[in-house]
């Protein structure tokens, strides 16, 4: 009878080891989703900024060489300048968060699996990685708003200065 219970719990700790790698998997697929959506948010507000300053440094260059004064274009320019910079700020923050919390997962994961394997239910400790690679999320998200806010506030500036 003994041998019988003990295949069962062999059974079940494999089926709870089976069921914890799936939801690593899972887990991973959904992390690396959530990644590319915030790289894309990252590279599409880089890539307005940076083709709006060019365009508007652009035309300051064409209305100097008229000799008319360009003052007025320059904050336009400048918040697309910072908006870009912002979106490039949100794109390293990104990878420092998707470095960050892939460590922690990981070291999280085995804690799990060893608790499994050896039966021994002790608390699992949090990686320090991951409340630091909130705080790169966060940054990443308010990278992203800051740029897009440069990118409209950058838009009415210069189309105030053509009334």
């Amino acid at each position: 009878m003994k041998d019988i219970n003990n295949l069962d719990w062999e059974f079940i700790r494999e089926i709870k080891l089976s069921d914890i790698n799936i939801l690593a998997q899972s887990s991973s697929d959904m992390f690396k989703s959530v990644i590319d959506t915030g790289k894309t948010a990252l590279q599409n507000a880089i890539l307005i900024n940076g083709g709006a300053a060019v365009a508007i440094l652009a035309l300051i260059g064409a209305i100097s060489a008229s000799g008319k004064p360009v003052g007025f274009l320059v904050v336009g320019a400048t918040l697309f300048a910072i908006g870009a910079l912002s979106g490039a700020l949100g794109a390293g923050a990104t990878c420092i968060t998707q470095m960050l919390y892939g460590r922690a997962f990981e070291y999280e994961r085995k804690q799990v699996v060893e608790i499994i394997v050896t039966e021994n239910m002790v608390p699992i400790t949090i990686h320090k990685g991951r409340k630091f690679g909130n705080y790169c999320t966060i940054l990443a998200i308010v990278s992203v708003i800051v740029s897009y806010s440069c990118f409209l506030f950058g838009v009415i500036r210069s189309t105030q200065a053509f009334q």
